[in-house]
C-alpha cells in the first residue's frame, strides 16, 4: 500500500480546495441562468417587484456573483467584500424601497429566493457541500443586511422629507387662513357697521319692512362672521407642540355641558355618561371633538328632546367610545359624507350650520393616531364611535 506524500490534513484541505473553486466554476457557467431564474421566481412571487428589475439591479447581481465566487475560490468570506458599495446590496434596497406596496419581508423573500436558486445549481452538480453551503449563506446574509439598512434609510429619509413637507403645507395653511379671515372679517365688519348705521339714522323714517330687510342683512354678516370664524379654527388644527397629556375627561365633560348649557337648556337635552376614563391627548382639541358631537345631536334631535347616551370600554392600548342619540339619523350611505369639509346631508339641509363639525371631530381623532365612524338609521338616531390613546402608564 502506497504512502500519500502529504498528512491526511493537508489532503481534506487540498479536497475542501478543490470544491470550492469547483463550485465557483460552476456559478461562473451558470450566471447568466442564476440571474433568469431569480428574476422570474421574483417575478412570479412577488407582484410589487414584476417589471422593476433594473439593469443596473442585474448588474449589481453580476457584481455579487463574481464577488461569491472569488470568496468560494479563496475558502473564506473574503473581508474586502464589494457588497456595500457595487454589490446586490445597497442598490437593491434602494430601487425597492421606491417601489409602491413592496415592504421589508419582500425584501428579504428576495434573498431568500436568491439563496434557493444558487444552492439548487450547486446542489444539481454534486457541488453543495457544508463549506459551500456556509459560505453562500455568509455572503447572502450580508447582502440581506446591507440591502435592508439602505430600504430602512431610504423609508426614513422619505418620511422625514414628507412629515416636513406636511409641516410646511400646514403653516402655509394657517398663514394662508389667517389672512384671508382678516382680509373677509374686514369688509364684513364694515358691511355691518353701516347696516347698523343705517339702523340709527333711518329707524323713524323707514317702514318695518325696509327695517326688517336691514336686520336680514345683519344676521347674515353675523353668519359669515361665524363661518369665517370656523374655517380658521379648522385651519389651525394641528398636533400641538407640546407632547399629549392625561386628560380627565370628566373634566372636559364638565366645559363642555357649561359652553352648551342655553342650548341644553332651551332643548331640555338629557345627556347620561359614566365615570369617564382619563386619556392621552390634548384638552382644547378633545373639548372640541366632545362639544361638536353633543353639539350635532342636539342640532339633529328631531321632534322629541334631545337623548344622548356616552359609553366606553377599554381595549389593548385605546379606549373605545359611542355617543349614541335618537336624533332624525341618516342614510348609511352617507356614513362617510358626513365627515366631510362643508358637506350638509339632504335631510339636513335646512338646519342651520356650516358644515365643519364632524369634519372637525375626524381632524381631531386623527391627530390623537385614533379613528371614527358613525352608524344610523333615517328617523332612528346615530351612533358615534371613536378611539382614543390610554395614558402611558395604564397601557404598561
Amino acid at each position: 500500500m502506497e504512502k500519500s506524500l502529504f498528512p491526511k490534513e493537508h489532503n481534506e484541505k487540498h479536497h475542501v480546495s478543490s470544491i470550492h473553486k469547483a463550485a465557483a466554476q460552476q456559478i461562473k457557467k451558470d450566471k447568466s441562468k442564476i440571474k433568469a431564474a431569480w428574476e422570474m421566481k421574483v417575478r412570479n412571487k412577488i407582484p410589487a417587484a414584476e417589471g422593476q428589475t433594473s439593469p443596473a439591479l442585474l448588474n449589481s447581481m453580476e457584481i455579487f456573483l463574481d464577488e461569491l465566487c472569488d470568496s468560494l475560490e479563496k475558502s473564506t468570506l473574503n473581508s474586502n467584500f464589494r457588497l456595500g458599495e457595487h454589490g446586490m446590496s445597497r442598490l437593491h434596497g434602494e430601487q425597492r424601497a421606491q417601489l409602491t406596496g413592496y415592504f421589508l419581508p419582500q425584501l428579504f423573500q428576495e434573498f431568500s429566493i436568491l439563496r434557493a436558486v444558487i444552492t439548487e445549481d450547486l446542489h444539481k452538480t454534486g457541488l453543495l457541500s457544508y463549506e459551500v453551503g456556509a459560505i453562500i449563506n455568509e455572503a447572502v446574509d450580508a447582502a440581506i443586511s446591507l440591502a435592508a439598512t439602505e430600504f430602512a434609510d431610504v423609508h426614513q429619509t422619505r418620511l422625514k422629507r414628507a412629515l416636513e413637507k406636511a409641516e410646511a403645507s400646514n403653516l402655509d395653511l394657517e398663514h394662508f387662513a389667517a389672512i384671508a379671515a382678516h382680509d373677509l372679517k374686514s369688509p364684513l365688519a364694515t358691511i355691518s357697521g353701516y347696516l347698523d348705521l343705517l339702523t340709527d339714522e333711518t329707524k323713524d323714517v323707514l317702514g318695518e319692512e325696509p327695517l326688517k330687510y336691514i336686520n336680514v342683512m345683519q344676521k347674515a354678516s353675523e353668519r359669515m362672521r361665524r363661518l369665517i370664524d370656523r374655517l380658521l379654527d379648522y385651519a389651525r388644527l394641528t398636533k400641538p407642540e407640546k407632547p399629549f397629556q392625561p386628560v380627565d375627561l370628566n373634566e372636559i365633560l364638565n366645559h363642555v355641558l357649561q359652553n352648551l348649557h342655553e342650548s341644553i337648556k332651551k332643548t331640555h337635552a338629557k345627556i347620561l355618561m359614566p365615570v369617564l376614563p382619563t386619556v392621552n391627548g390634548d384638552a382644547h382639541l378633545l373639548t372640541q371633538l366632545f362639544q361638536n358631537l353633543i353639539a350635532n345631536s342636539i342640532k339633529f334631535h328631531g321632534a322629541s328632546p334631545p337623548h344622548i347616551q356616552i359609553e366606553f370600554k377599554r381595549q389593548d392600548h385605546t379606549y373605545l367610545f359611542s355617543l349614541q342619540d335618537r336624533g332624525i339619523g341618516f342614510n348609511p350611505k352617507d356614513k362617510e359624507n358626513i365627515f366631510t369639509l362643508y358637506k350638509k346631508l339632504q335631510d339636513a339641509s335646512d338646519t342651520p350650520g356650516a358644515g365643519i363639525g364632524l369634519a372637525t371631530c375626524r381632524k381631531v381623532i386623527e391627530l390623537h393616531g385614533g379613528q371614527i365612524w358613525a352608524e344610523s338609521q333615517p328617523g332612528k338616531g346615530s351612533t358615534f364611535h371613536f378611539t382614543l390613546p390610554q395614558p402611558e402608564i395604564e397601557q404598561k
